[in-house]
Order: structure tokens, then sequence, then C-alpha cells
């Protein structure tokens, strides 16, 4: 009887770490703290200010500000998912970093499913290089609107920074020239 307690204990320790490991994937993928902040070559900041419940489910507020003014979105990690809302009720799948390579998934940016997306992990080991930096083993995810011509577009994920990267026609590709993810600023 102590020899099945004791492997019952083992299993949950392995079990509860296992999950953290989870939890701590996504988190090195699309670091979610109140305070970070990503500067674009291509004139876009985005600051994470705050942390906010919407229907009952934690978000942060990331404000995205351009030349021409600013937007605001929410997004919030849930298993190594990465939702994504602008606060109006509408939620979609962004990113899931529990994909494997060439799997996918639809998602719409809009709360009716006219404009349906098809999201996919086209690797996740991707070798990144921009204008003034080499980022390793990103994670590259492909987003295509089968309907219409050059719709599609990339987004590219480095460890320790979230976005690097987007890539595509109605989305014009765009560096990172600093970030600052849990109070360290770094310059690329």
């Amino acid at each position: 009887m102590k020899n099945i307690f004791i492997l019952q204990f083992a299993f949950l320790i392995i079990l509860i770490s296992c999950t953290k490991e989870i939890d701590e994937a996504a988190a090195d993928y699309f670091p979610l703290h109140v305070g970070n902040e990503w500067d674009y070559i291509k004139g876009l900041q985005v600051l994470i200010d705050v942390k906010e419940t919407i229907n009952g489910k934690e978000y942060f507020r990331f404000i995205e500000s351009y030349d021409t003014g600013t937007d605001t979105s929410y997004y919030r990690n849930e298993r190594n998912k990465i939702y994504k809302t602008t606060g109006n009720g509408h939620e979609y799948l962004l990113f899931d970093l529990e994909k494997r390579v060439g799997k996918h998934w639809k998602l719409s940016f809009t709360p009716d499913t006219e404009f349906e997306y098809k999201a996919e992990i086209q690797d996740k080991n991707y070798r990144l290089e921009t204008s003034n930096h080499t980022f390793e083993n990103c994670y590259h995810f492909y987003y295509d609107f089968p309907d219409a011509i050059d719709d599609e577009f990339s987004i590219f994920l480095a460890p320790g920074i979230g976005i690097v990267q987007e890539q595509g026609q109605v989305r014009p590709e765009s560096g990172l020239n600093r970030v600052i993810i849990d109070g360290e600023e770094t310059f690329f």
C-alpha cells in the first residue's frame, strides 16, 4: 500500500512539472507581462499596459501606436494557446504553440465566419534574418485566406521576445529595434 501511495505521489509531481513546462514554453514565445514593450523598425510601438478581465477571462491589453494613431487589442495564454480579442466579445486562436508542424486550424478575425483564414505552424526551429539581427529557433506561423489573392501573411515568434516580424502583402515586413521584456531592455 505504501508503494502505491509513493507511485501516485511521484506521478502527481511529474504531472505538475510537465504542466509548468508547457505554461513556460508559451510564456517564452509570447511573454505576457505588464510593462513589456516592442519597438519595430517601421514606426510601430507596442506596450502591454494593464491586465483586464473580459467575459470572465484575464487578458493583457496591448496598445499599438502608429504614426497615424493607436489600436488596442487583448491577448491571453491558455495552455500554450494564445487567444486575441479586440474587446468586442469575439475571441480567436492566433497562435497554437502545441500544434505539430504542418497542422492547421481555422480562424476568423471577425465575428462572422465569412472571412475564415487557414492558420498553420510551418516551423518551430526557423532561422529568421532581419535587416538588423538574426533570430534562432523561431516559430513560423502562416495565415491564408483561401478566397483571396495575396492576402496571406506570416508571423514569427522568437524565444524570450515574442513577435519579431510579420511578412505579407497586407502586413509589410517589420523588424525589431528594441524590446523591454520583464524589465530588461535589448537593442537589435
